[in-house]
Formats: structure tokens, C-alpha cells, sequence
């Protein structure tokens, strides 16, 4: 190989790495443009709803993207809401087909509980989930490493609205308004202070110059709880 041809790849390369790495800048619906100093992941879990086509429409008002982790009874329940959020431009990820306690289940329910729920997604929105989260956080060993046989990883969280517990539209925002560069949010698209909240998340995220990104892995294992680590982090959406 010529010295040239070397001083070329490796520009090459160098360059996709600046390219991945660059911040972007992210136009609001208020016509503002600033430079995204981080990104924070935000999350959705338990979908489709009925609430999901007004949380949609808040992400759109507000320029904010997110991940909604599906349950597939709720995919067969509102098949076009699935696609929705397709559509939308949001990304899909793996919640099982019965919001199961895995850990309790025998290692074929288990697997079905994945395998189920990933060819119901991809055949309702054309999108095969890479990433899977246990519903209540629940999960071993043997969770992860079939969800990793099935071709995903598995991500948990780092800030918990706990939407989930009756929290007001202030408490999700004040969780929100703790985040670091990297961070994974959770959040429910069933519940009510999703729409309110959005607009001021944005608010928030915007105040700090973070934009919402999408889940990267991270070759980095991240702590949840109680020992408990996985392999994602927010970064640039794409």
C-alpha cells in the first residue's frame, strides 16, 4: 500500500470519528438553534396507548425525539399507533408481549416473551427492535443473555421519572432538570403529564444546551442499582 493511499484511509477514518462525535445543532419549534453540548436519551415505556399519538405530537411541537419501548399486547391492541410512532421518526425497542416479571418465569416463557413481541413490532412497523428493556426493571443473567442471543441489548435507566407513581407535570420536570450528558430517562406515554411535561422538558434541555439523542451502546457497562449495569448510553441521534 502507497504512503498515499495510507494518508488517505486514515484522513478517512478520522474523519467519520470528528463526524460521530461533532455536536449538531437542533432547530426548536420556537426557531431558536443552539449546539448540543450533550445528549439525554428519553424513553417511553408500556405503549401504544391512546395517549401516544398526543405524546407524538408534543415531540414534534418541541423538536425532541425518543424511544418507545413496545408491549406487544398493546401493539395488537393499537396496531396503527405502533406505526405511529414509526412514522413519527421515534425508534422502537422490546418491552415483552405481557409486561412480564421474567425473572419468575420458566426459560421458554421467557424467550417467548421476547421473541413474541420482536416479530410483532417488526411486522406491524417494519422495525425489528435492537434494544430491549425488562419491564420493572427485572431482570438476571439469563434475561440478558437471551435478549442478547435474539440480537438486542438490554438498557434500563439512569433518571426514573416515576411518572408511574401519580408524580405532578413539576416533579417529572424536576428530574429532568438533573440530567448529564449520557443520561437514559424513563417515562410512560400512558400517563397524562407526558404532553405537559414535554414542552418543558424541552425547555430544560434547551437552558443547558443538551438534545434529546438516541440509545447508543456503550462498551463502558453503566450502574443501575443494586449491582445491576448495562451497555447503552444517550448519543447523537441518527
Amino acid at each position: 500500500m502507497s504512503h498515499l493511499v495510507l494518508v488517505l484511509l486514515l484522513a478517512t477514518g478520522l474523519l467519520a470519528v470528528a463526524r460521530a462525535h461533532r455536536p449538531s445543532a437542533l432547530a426548536s419549534a420556537q426557531g431558536t438553534t443552539y449546539t448540543c453540548a450533550g445528549y439525554v436519551a428519553l424513553t417511553f415505556d408500556d405503549g401504544p396507548s391512546t395517549n401516544t399519538p398526543a405524546v407524538l405530537n408534543a415531540l414534534r411541537r418541541t423538536g425532541l425525539k425518543a424511544t418507545f419501548f413496545l408491549v406487544g399486547r398493546n401493539v395488537q391492541a393499537h396496531p396503527d399507533i405502533a406505526r405511529l410512532v414509526v412514522e413519527a421518526g421515534m425508534k422502537v425497542g422490546n418491552h415483552t408481549m405481557d409486561h412480564a416479571h421474567l425473572p419468575t418465569l420458566s426459560q421458554a416463557a421467557m424467550r417467548q416473551e421476547l421473541t413474541q413481541t420482536s416479530a410483532l413490532i417488526e411486522t406491524t412497523t417494519g422495525r425489528r427492535p435492537a434494544w430491549f428493556r425488562p419491564p420493572f426493571g427485572e431482570t438476571t443473567p439469563a434475561v440478558e443473555a437471551t435478549a442478547r442471543g435474539l440480537g438486542m441489548t438490554q438498557v434500563i435507566w439512569s433518571r426514573d421519572t416515576k411518572d408511574w407513581a401519580g408524580r405532578s407535570v413539576d416533579d417529572v420536570v424536576q428530574v429532568l432538570s438533573q440530567v448529564r450528558p449520557g443520561d437514559i430517562v424513563l417515562m410512560h406515554d400512558a400517563q397524562r403529564t407526558a404532553v405537559p411535561a414535554l414542552a418543558r422538558i424541552a425547555e430544560v434541555l434547551r437552558s443547558r444546551r443538551l438534545c434529546s439523542g438516541q440509545l447508543d451502546y456503550s462498551s463502558t457497562a453503566e450502574p443501575a442499582w443494586d449491582g445491576l449495569t448495562y451497555h447503552a448510553i444517550a448519543g447523537r441521534w441518527s
